[in-house]
């Protein structure tokens, strides 16, 4: 029995050195391919450069090394007997790792990577990305960091695969050997080996077009972002202009009823700043002879949506997002000296405003007092200053 286990190894490992042969040898060829495409040469030759031509034979050849790998996996019959025997309870990924052909498949994957550096595609790799300012030794350092770990993932996600292909195999109870698994074995590996080889010539005009197909996408993408960008920063921008315009418009007309009734109005702070920015105090003052007034604008600029005066001076309404509801506050009590009247002006105001306290709400409707401040939307307002019933 150890001598038959021996010799099960020792074919194991050549398999698998024959594996990476071949693989070294398909990638060669698609690499021959691609440089000696001449029927599509006058069409795409000023896009490739050796360069390019490296990085997309690795790439490439990545394909080629899974497939071939699944191939000599599905013909490794001392696998396919350890793995469908019964006494095997363990699950794939466990088995996988626990088997000793896979670790001598690991092994010389390791091993052959380090023998074949100078081929490609490892040679590729190297001419790809570290052919200019390393050494010779630094070179095949990078590659190997690089190459070893890829191929075993790739090796270990053929294995798996293979596993899952005899899994459904076993359901389906077709079990049984085939009567000439070499016959078998060298027809799948040499389809798989030519047609990879034939797919090195469509390379050559497949990677051009999806260059382009990328450049397009790309363009498409900006232009889409771009148009959502533009449109955002317009429907934002708007919605300030709208508030602006209405607090620009109110104080317009008040600046007229003023003059009309000997009154003097003065601006503090930055009423249509702050419309962006949060600030403090008051930002109209109206003086006459008898009384002091001053107001300071909040806004409830969404439509139908209300606005909820909180009696710790923060005012706040529901703006909905795509996914949320985001909620926007701004602070409406503010500080002055002397006896002055206190009022808020919401401009604009397009839903209902509410009094919110910690156990009930109320509508406010316009003149009520919330506290000290008494509570106007822009029309209000200019009415109770014409009329003088502030």
């Amino acid at each position: 029995m150890p001598k038959r286990l021996n010799k099960n190894y020792i074919l194991s490992a050549l398999r698998s050195f024959l594996l990476l042969t071949v693989f070294c040898f398909s990638s060669t060829l698609s690499g021959f391919a691609m440089r000696n495409n001449v029927v599509f040469q006058k069409h795409v030759q000023d896009f490739w450069n050796e360069q390019l031509y490296s990085k997309v034979n690795f790439y490439y050849s990545l394909f080629i090394f899974f497939s071939l790998a699944s191939v000599f996996w599905l013909n490794q019959i001392y696998l396919k007997k350890s793995f469908l025997s019964e006494n095997n309870r363990s699950g794939k990924i466990r088995f996988i790792f626990t088997s000793p052909y896979v670790w001598i498949e690991f092994a010389m994957i390791s091993v052959c990577a380090f023998i074949f550096t100078l081929l490609p595609p490892f040679s590729d790799l190297i001419k790809g990305y570290f052919n200019v300012g390393y050494s010779l030794w630094a070179k095949r350092l990078f590659c190997l960091l690089i190459s070893i770990p890829t191929l075993l993932t790739l090796d270990f996600l053929a294995c798996l695969s293979t596993l899952n292909w005899w899994t459904r195999e076993k359901k389906k109870k077709k079990t049984e050997a085939e009567k000439h698994p070499i016959v078998s074995f060298l027809v799948q590996l040499c389809s798989t080996v030519a047609l990879w080889i034939l797919g090195g010539y469509a390379i050559y005009v497949v990677v051009p077009m999806l260059y382009s197909l990328w450049a397009i996408i790309k363009v498409v993408v900006i232009a889409f972002f771009g148009l959502l960008l533009a449109v955002l920063a317009f429907w934002i921008g708007s919605r300030y202009m709208r508030i602006i315009h209405a607090r620009r418009s109110l104080i317009k007309r008040l600046k007229v009823i003023c003059k009309e009734k000997g009154s003097s109005l003065s601006l503090n702070g930055h009423p249509y700043r702050s419309a962006f920015y949060p600030d403090e105090g008051h930002h109209l003052l109206l003086q006459n002879g008898r009384s002091t007034i001053a107001c300071r604008f909040i806004s409830s600029p969404k439509n139908k949506t209300p606005l909820y005066l909180y009696d710790d001076g923060i005012a706040t309404y529901a703006e909905d997002m795509v996914v949320a509801k985001h909620y926007v506050s701004e602070k409406y009590f503010f500080n002055i000296d002397g006896n002055a009247q206190k009022i808020i002006i919401v401009c604009p105001c397009r839903g209902k405003i509410f009094l919110k306290r910690e156990d009930d709400e109320r509508s406010v409707d316009v003149g009520d007092k919330v506290m000290e401040y008494k509570i106007y939307n822009s029309s209000g307002f200019l009415n109770a200053i014409e009329r003088e019933c502030l």
